[in-house]
């Protein structure tokens, strides 16, 4: 299992910088044993989108969803 974390702040695994949309813990990704892939927003201050809908708990990705 592997937990991917993103955000501005330096201290993520995946820094993204130059972008206002982002928050400085922004959103945070897990892989299972099984290779699910989970995505969970940290109340980031707009949001986290799957397939255009805002989430609001963690979420299962499917092979072709598209994470915004």
């Amino acid at each position: 299992m592997r937990t991917i974390k993103i955000g501005k702040s330096h201290s993520n695994d995946i820094v993204i910088d130059g972008d206002s949309t982002v928050s400085r813990e922004h959103l945070e990704i897990f892989i299972d044993d099984d290779r699910n892939v989970f995505v969970t927003d940290k109340n980031s201050l707009n949001g986290t989108f799957v397939n255009g809908t805002k989430i609001f708990e963690p979420k299962k990705l499917g092979r072709y969803d598209i994470l915004r």
